[in-house]
C-alpha cells in the first residue's frame, strides 16, 4: 500500500497538468482509479484494524478473569501453608499480570492507528470525489488544445492558462480549476497536520503486519484461538 500511497500523494495541479501536457485524459482517468484503488485497500486494512481491535479487548477480558482466579487461588495456597505451589502459581500469575499490560497497550496503539486510517479514509473520499467533479473541466480545456484554439507558445499547465485572462473563455475555466484545486490542497494540508493523515499508509501496513503475527502466534501454539 506504501508504494500505491506515494503514487496518488502528488498535488492535483500535476496531475492535471501532466494530462494537459500529455493531451490525455487517459493519464486523469489513471490517476482516479489509482485513488479508487488505494482507497479501498485503506478500508480494508481499516476493517482487519478494528477486527484485532476487538479480538484483543476479547483476549484482555479472558486474560484479566485468568489473573484474578490465580490471585486468589495464591492466597488460598499461602492460607493452606503450601508455599511452594504459591511461588509457582505467583510466578504465572506475574506472566498473566505482564499479558494484560501488553494486551491493553497494544489495543490503545491500535485505536490510535484506527483513527488514522479513518482520517486517510476520509481525506482520500474527498480527494475522489473532487477529481471526478473536475473530470468534465478537464476534459473541456484538453478539447480546446485539441482543436488548436489556445495562443500559440501558451505553456500548458493550468498556470499558464490561467494567465491567458478573464477575457479569455479558457483562461477563465482554467483559472476556476486552478483554484478550487488550490483551496483543496489548502484544506488536506491542514488535515494533514491536525489529524496526522500523512501516517495513514504505516497504519495500514502495520495493521497487516499486526494480523499476520497474530496468525503466526496462533499457529505455534503460543495463545488461543479466538
Amino acid at each position: 500500500m506504501t508504494g500505491l500511497w506515494e503514487k496518488i500523494n502528488q498535488t492535483l495541479h500535476a496531475i492535471v497538468d501532466r494530462a494537459l501536457n500529455a493531451h490525455s485524459l487517459a493519464l486523469y482517468d489513471r490517476y482516479v482509479r489509482d485513488v479508487e484503488a488505494y482507497r479501498l485497500q485503506i478500508e480494508d486494512s481499516a476493517a482487519r484494524m478494528y477486527s484485532g481491535i476487538e479480538a484483543n479487548k476479547r483476549r484482555l477480558a479472558r486474560h484479566e478473569d485468568e489473573a484474578r482466579l490465580l490471585y486468589s487461588r495464591v492466597d488460598e495456597l499461602v492460607l493452606a501453608g503450601d508455599q511452594e505451589m504459591a511461588r509457582l502459581l505467583h510466578m504465572e500469575l506475574d506472566v498473566k499480570r505482564g499479558l494484560v499490560a501488553t494486551t491493553r497497550a497494544q489495543i490503545a496503539h491500535g485505536q490510535a492507528d484506527y483513527q488514522l486510517l479513518l482520517a486517510g479514509r476520509q481525506e482520500t473520499r474527498e480527494r475522489l470525489e473532487l477529481m471526478r467533479g473536475e473530470r468534465p473541466a478537464v476534459e473541456s480545456l484538453l478539447a480546446v488544445i485539441r482543436a488548436g484554439e489556445l495562443i500559440e507558445n501558451v505553456e500548458l499547465t493550468l498556470a499558464g492558462l490561467a494567465q491567458l485572462g478573464k477575457e479569455s473563455a479558457i483562461g477563465e475555466l482554467a483559472d476556476g480549476i486552478q483554484r478550487r484545486l488550490d483551496m483543496a490542497e489548502a484544506r488536506w494540508q491542514m488535515a494533514a497536520v491536525d489529524l496526522g493523515v500523512d501516517a495513514a499508509s504505516a497504519a495500514a501496513e502495520e495493521a497487516r503486519v499486526v494480523d499476520q503475527l497474530a496468525e503466526r502466534i496462533r499457529r505455534l501454539g503460543l495463545d488461543e484461538s479466538e
